[in-house]
């Protein structure tokens, strides 16, 4: 049986969290499995969107852009430093009724702001 072109399109699309408050995420809303709900229910199309989103966040909370990955803290006394982009973000996977879940292999994570 052939698939429908709606599945096609659907299937295998990743979507990636940015670990960036709701009220601040420019992310879309998307529907989350229960263990992500308590973190946001916003979501990007790409670790690309996700970093950019948490770079705008970065510099509206008085960080200092040093480089392209590079951010020095408010205070002076140290620089963050995010993941090359190509990794940035938790990759979560499609699921089931149009919901997301994180997607394997789970290496390392990603850091929630609150």
């Amino acid at each position: 049986m052939a698939e429908t072109t709606a599945t096609k399109q659907t299937k295998g699309v990743y979507k990636h969290m940015c670990g960036v408050p709701p009220e601040s995420c420019g992310g879309s809303m998307f529907g989350l499995s229960n263990s992500l709900r308590k973190t946001s229910n916003k979501v990007h199309n790409s670790s690309a969107e996700a970093m950019k989103c948490m770079k705008r966040y970065l510099v509206s909370q008085g960080f200092v852009q040093l480089s392209s990955r590079e951010f020095r803290n408010p205070d002076g006394s140290g620089i963050r430093v995010l993941t090359k982009q190509s990794r940035f973000g938790a990759k979560l996977r499609p699921g089931k009724a149009g919901r997301v879940m994180p997607a394997p292999p789970r290496t390392g994570g990603v850091c929630v702001s609150k």
